[in-house]
C-alpha cells in the first residue's frame, strides 16, 4: 500500500459512536439478502390488485452484532427507499405513523421532489377514519410508484401491545405498501409476537444475527488499512488483518474495538504498519473487550451482583444448555448460595434470569431437540470464555 497516512480520518474513526454506520462493511451477505429480498416483496405486493400491505423483517441479536450499524449500511445502499426511523410513540395507531412518514418525507424531499408523491398519500392515508377504501388504495398506489418506504424501529425488543400500528401495517390497514424493519436484542420476535396481530408473524421474517467469519473480520481490517493510507506491503497488511480477525473472536464490537486499537497505534506510528507494536495492539483490543463484557453486568438487577451472573455465564458454556426452567432455577439458585448471594430463593433467581435475557445476556429459545424444554446459550459466545477466567480469579 501506499503511505501517506491519513491520521485525521484514523482520528475520526477511533471517536466514532458504536451505533454509527460500520466504516468496514464486509461480509453480512445473509441479512443483506434478506432485506433485498423483503423489498422486493414488499413493493411487488403493492401492484397485485389488492390492498397495499406491509412486509415485516426482525433483524435481532446479542448487544454489538451489528443490528443498528447493518441497517444504516442498508439505507446508504439504498438511496431508492424512504427510510423513515421511528419510535413507540409513533405506533400508537395507524394516524400517529402516517403523519411521521409523512414529515420525513416532506423534509427528505429531493431535487425533483421525488418523494412528494408518498408525503401526500401518507398525509390521506393518515386520515383513514373517514376516508373511502378507494382514497385508500389510491394513496398507496401513489406512494409505491414515488418511492419505496421502510419504517425502521431499532431497540425494537421495547415494543408492547401498545403500538397497534404495526398490526395496522400487517393487515394492510395503512393503504401504503412499506418494509417494516424491526432491530433488536434476541427478545425481539417474541415481543412483536405478543402484540394482538402479529402472533402468526412467520418465521422467515426473523433474521438472527450472529458472529462474522474470520474472513469477513480479515477483509473489514484490510479495507482500513487501505481506507487511511497505511505505509505497508501486501504481506504486512495480510497478516495485520488476520492478528485483528482473531482479536474479533467474530464479534462486531469487538472488530471494531480491535480496529480503533490498531488505528491508534497507527496514528503513533505515522501510519507504518511495520513499526506497530501488535502485542501492544492485542493488549489494548482485550482491555476494551473486557470492559464491553463489564458493561453488559452493568444493569437491572445484575448491577449489585455480578459474580452470579458470571457464575451462570461460565456453566452454559460458549455452547448451549436444554433445561426446563425450574431446572435453570435451580441451578441459579445452587450458584447464589455459594456466593452468599440475596438471589437465592427461587423466585429471586427466577427474576435474575429475566433480566438476564432482557439485557441480552442470555437467549432463552424454545430447544428443537425437546419442545418442553428451553434451549439457554450466552448471546455473545466469547463471553462465556471470559467468564470462565473470571470465575477462576475470583476464586484465586
Amino acid at each position: 500500500m501506499l503511505g501517506n497516512f491519513d491520521s485525521a480520518a484514523a482520528g475520526r474513526f477511533i471517536e466514532q459512536d458504536d451505533r454509527d454506520e460500520a466504516w468496514f462493511f464486509a461480509g453480512r451477505e445473509v441479512e443483506s439478502g434478506a432485506f433485498a429480498a423483503a423489498a422486493r416483496q414488499a413493493y411487488g405486493l403493492s401492484s397485485d390488485g389488492g390492498r397495499p400491505r406491509a412486509v415485516f423483517r426482525i433483524f435481532q441479536g446479542a448487544p454489538g452484532c451489528g443490528k443498528t450499524s447493518f441497517v444504516r449500511r442498508m439505507e446508504a445502499a439504498r438511496p431508492d427507499l424512504l427510510f423513515v426511523l421511528v419510535d413507540e410513540q409513533h405506533l400508537t395507531d395507524a394516524n400517529a405513523l402516517m403523519q411521521r412518514i409523512a414529515q420525513e418525507a416532506l423534509d427528505q424531499r429531493r431535487g425533483a421532489n421525488i418523494l412528494s408523491g408518498l408525503a401526500v398519500a401518507a398525509l390521506e392515508a393518515s386520515r383513514m377514519k373517514t376516508a373511502s377504501e378507494a382514497l385508500l388504495r389510491g394513496a398507496g398506489e401513489r406512494a409505491a410508484k414515488q418511492a419505496g418506504l421502510v419504517i425502521w424501529l431499532d431497540e425494537a425488543q421495547t415494543v408492547d401491545e401498545s403500538c397497534r400500528a404495526l398490526a395496522s401495517a400487517h393487515k394492510g390497514a395503512l393503504g401504503v405498501p412499506a418494509l417494516v424493519v424491526l432491530s433488536g436484542l434476541p427478545t425481539t420476535a417474541r415481543c412483536v409476537r405478543s402484540i394482538p396481530g402479529l402472533s402468526r408473524l412467520a418465521d422467515a421474517a426473523v433474521i438472527d444475527m450472529g458472529a462474522m467469519t474470520d474472513d469477513e473480520c480479515a477483509a473489514s481490517t484490510r479495507m482500513m488499512l487501505e481506507a487511511f493510507k497505511t505505509d505497508a506491503n501486501d504481506a504486512a497488511v495480510g497478516e495485520a488483518a488476520s492478528r485483528v480477525a482473531a482479536m474479533a473472536v467474530g464479534w462486531p464490537q469487538h472488530l471494531t474495538g480491535a480496529q480503533k486499537a490498531l488505528a491508534k497505534a497507527l496514528m503513533a506510528a505515522d501510519g507504518n504498519l511495520e513499526e506497530v507494536d501488535m502485542a501492544a495492539v492485542e493488549r489494548d483490543s482485550n482491555a476494551r473487550r473486557a470492559a464491553y463484557y463489564g458493561q453488559r453486568l452493568d444493569s437491572g438487577v445484575l448491577v449489585d451482583d455480578p459474580a452470579l451472573a458470571v457464575a451462570v455465564i461460565a456453566e452454559i458454556g460458549s455452547g448451549h444448555m436444554d433445561r426446563d426452567l425450574r431446572s435453570m432455577v435451580d441451578s441459579v439458585c445452587v450458584h447464589a448460595q455459594a456466593l452468599d448471594s440475596y438471589h437465592q430463593s427461587a423466585e429471586a433467581a427466577k427474576a435474575f434470569l429475566d433480566d438476564m435475557v432482557r439485557h441480552g445476556i442470555l437467549v432463552r429459545r424454545r430447544s428443537p431437540a425437546d419442545v418442553l424444554l428451553d434451549r439457554w446459550s450466552v448471546a455473545v459466545p466469547s463471553m462465556a470464555a471470559w467468564a470462565e477466567a473470571a470465575g477462576h480469579g475470583a476464586e484465586r
